[in-house]
């Protein structure tokens, strides 16, 4: 039965440490009721190299005998456990066992399935099924409470006790229905909205016999949302089957859909965060892959959750979905396509398309896919991650664009992207006459990003162009040792992001001419420019400071409460309860201004960066608690 917990159970059992150390492999394969043999085997393939450490051979170019070959030369005298997740087919079995030799005593080989018949019995293998049986009313009792009542350590007031139980006996013990339904419940105070779920809950599995229970429940949970948020949940469908969906690309693909609400000053990354979390809390995103720090990486849609929004999304024309090669619904705008051959082929609306996003899921298809279709007049966000696209027609309207991977050349097209007005480039490799090439074109830039490797180079001059531009941020450039600005470029940039580029060594020059610009963080660069910034007198500072500098009046505490919410948001992206901050004013007319407010007090320098008046600086460590920031009253020498 489908959300019984089947996948839930193993993924226990295989993240444990003392499995991972018995073993010599571990490997996790989601195969799903649409799959490729040879897909398959390649990412075991990609999985052993991963476990090794070893560089992977051409893997993506590997034929099917070669890598049922690496399998098993590297199984067969080792012991290994392999976990192959939601199997489907009953041929399945016969398909992959040529790859998997028995190896040394004690290797074991997992599947989860909701058919008994796909059991490799009927190979001779020595096989142990486990049904998953519904929890007992105690422990769906405990379940339910724990999601429905987070901040009261799982206990259930007195008054709601006898609808919850009530509530509970409707998930007939199925562990995806229950955390659905206690998701739903937890943003519930009043009996009365008590009351209305369990009656609206009784009246659709009266009415709806043929819905499943989860599916039930997360309609309720759906019709409970913002509407904001329905369009982000269903938009999450776009994604193939048990997809791994990377958090940094769904909230960047929310942002250029306009599906986020305005709140307040809240940057658009912080209100899409805030929507991802109410997903996962109401069990309509599972989380998949966190960071060092907990936070979601990755995530995926239950495949009955899917369904149950593909059929919603129909309905309200949001978004389709296809993984034919041709045919796309009247009246929608956004389209999604898996590309499974040589080429896409799109119907009669194309013309009418505003969103496309494809996904080349089978290394045939990425071999020989190379070209898209024209026709996209109207084409405002274009989606093409890992797809090795070399021709693409020429959207007149596109505003916001993602690239990720080698550009060999500016394509010849960007000089016709007058609507650009956020580009992210990843993974370009692009050289010095690269970006003069930008700067010839997009006249509407706005926002440009450059991250992991986009720029090559150690040096990064911004000549000329870039006059709309406000916001800058460079990410993971590793080679990169100083910036240049000239007098006139830019002279409109609010913000400067620098982040984990190690190399380099001090701030933009010309910097000083950017007069609008707000604010400037930097993470992880050279101890030269740190330590050009904050000093290292006493030899304390911390190896990877977080700066964030901020202009201000001098008496602005609007303006000082807003640093301390920034200093807030910067916690969260890394997980930590306790942000250690130390807290650095500049005053005008100051040479070496000191803060006295914290034990670790550090000196700016501010004889070299005269700019920096009227700035106040957050070096956000590792070895400080937030307490010692004493209110933000800073004074100087």
């Amino acid at each position: 039965m489908g959300g019984s917990g089947k996948t839930t159970l193993v993924a226990n059992i295989f993240n444990k440490r003392s499995v991972k150390q018995h073993f010599d492999f571990c490997i996790w394969i989601t195969v799903s009721q649409q799959y490729s043999i040879e897909e398959l085997f390649r990412s075991m393939v990609k999985d052993v190299y991963k476990q090794r450490k070893e560089v992977p051979m051409q893997v993506d170019t590997m034929s099917y005998r070669v890598l049922v070959d690496t399998l098993v030369q590297y199984l067969q005298s080792r012991r290994y456990l392999i976990v192959l997740d939601d199997v489907w087919n009953i041929e399945f079995w016969q398909e992959i066992h040529i790859a998997l030799p028995e190896g040394m005593r004690g290797s074991r080989i997992m599947f989860t399935t909701r058919r008994e018949d796909v059991a490799p019995l009927q190979f001779g293998f020595v096989s142990y099924i486990h049904l998953i049986q519904p929890l007992r009313k105690d422990e769906a009792w405990e379940l339910f409470c724990k999601k429905a009542f987070p901040n009261k350590l799982g206990g259930c007031p007195p008054h709601l006790d006898p609808l919850g139980r009530k509530l509970v006996e409707k998930s007939e013990g199925l562990p995806l229905a229950i955390v659905a339904l206690g998701g739903l419940m937890s943003s519930k105070k009043s009996i009365a909205d008590w009351r209305r779920v369990h009656d609206n809950l009784n009246w659709e599995l009266s009415n709806n016999a043929a819905l499943e229970l989860v599916k039930t429940i997360s309609l309720l949970s759906y019709h409970d949302l913002s509407f904001q948020l329905k369009h982000c949940f269903l938009y999450c469908f776009i994604f193939p089957e048990d997809y791994a969906i990377r958090q940094k690309r769904l909230i960047r693909l929310w942002m250029a859909e306009g599906l986020l609400e305005q709140v307040n000053d809240a940057p658009p990354e912080a209100v899409a965060d805030s929507y991802l979390m109410e997903l996962i809390s109401r069990s309509l995103l599972q989380v998949t892959m966190r960071n060092h720090f907990g936070r979601p990486k990755a995530i995926k849609m239950h495949d009955l959750i899917r369904e149950f929004a593909v059929s919603i999304a129909k309905e309200e024309k949001l978004v389709a979905v296809s993984d034919e090669k041709k045919g796309e619904e009247s009246g929608i705008r956004r389209y999604s396509i898996e590309v499974k051959d040589k080429e896409m082929k799109l119907g009669n609306g194309t013309a009418q398309l505003r969103s496309l996003i494809i996904f080349v899921v089978d290394e045939i298809s990425k071999s020989s896919f190379n070209k898209l279709p024209s026709g996209f007049k109207l084409l405002r966000v274009l989606d093409l991650a890992n797809a090795p696209i070399n021709e693409l027609p020429i959207p007149p309207y596109l505003e916001k664009l993602h690239l990720i991977g080698k550009l060999e050349k500016v394509p010849h097209w960007f000089n016709t992207l007058l609507n650009l007005n956020r580009l992210s480039l990843q993974d370009t490799e692009l050289r010095e006459d690269h970006v003069l090439s930008l700067t010839q074109s997009l006249p509407n830039l706005s926002y440009l990003s450059l991250s992991a490797n986009a720029f090559e180079g150690e040096r990064l001059y911004f000549v000329e162009g870039f006059q709309k531009l406000k916001i800058l941020k460079i990410r993971r450039c590793p080679q990169l040792h100083e910036i240049m600005m000239e007098k006139g470029v830019m002279p409109g940039l609010q913000v400067l992001h620098v982040l984990r580029c190690k190399e380099l060594r001090r701030l933009p020059y010309g910097w000083e001419h950017l007069t609008h610009l707000e604010e400037v963080r930097l993470y992880d660069v050279s101890d030269e420019l740190v330590q050009s910034i904050c000093g290292n007198r006493n030899g304390d500072l911390p190896t990877t400071p977080y700066i964030l500098l901020t202009r201000t009046d001098d008496d602005d505490d609007e303006a000082k409460s807003k640093l301390l919410s920034e200093a807030e948001a910067i916690h969260g992206q890394f997980g930590s309860k306790e942000i250690p901050v130390l807290g650095m004013r500049v005053f005008p007319g100051c040479t070496k201004p000191m803060l006295r407010s914290c034990t670790a007090a550090k000196s700016l320098h501010s004889s070299e960066y005269r700019q920096l008046e009227q700035l106040l600086c957050f070096v956000l460590t590792f070895s400080m608690a937030l307490s010692t920031v004493d209110g933000l009253q800073f004074d100087s020498d």
